[in-house]
């Protein structure tokens, strides 16, 4: 029997010996009391859950899971311009290399 199975075991015996009731149940001051209750059982757990994920490692894909699309475009856009920069030194420097050898040989 899994740990949700007696939970609900549990929560069925209790409703029916009146030990636990439903919101619709309770009186207005009970109301308030029980949702003061969870509002501070959830704030407690979130605030739990938040230290607990802080305190582990994150691994590099983690990181990498959470770009934009726009992040993503962006990206793009900077690779294709170096890469045309790139091509275009490419090509200069082999003109360079060019204008060096005529120059070179009309030294001598």
């Amino acid at each position: 029997m899994t740990n949700l199975q007696k939970e609900h075991l549990k929560y069925r015996k209790d409703m029916s010996i009146g030990k636990q009731k439903l919101v619709s149940n309770l009186s207005e001051r009970e109301i308030r009391r029980q949702r003061r209750q969870w509002k501070s059982r959830q704030h407690r757990s979130r605030a739990e859950r938040k230290r607990q994920l802080q305190n582990t490692p994150r691994t590099p894909e983690e990181h990498d899971c959470h770009n934009s699309r726009q992040k993503e475009r962006g990206h793009k856009c900077m690779r294709r311009d170096q890469k045309a920069a790139y091509r275009r030194i490419a090509e200069l420097e082999c003109e360079l290399a060019v204008e060096k050898r005529k120059v070179e040989k009309y030294k001598k």
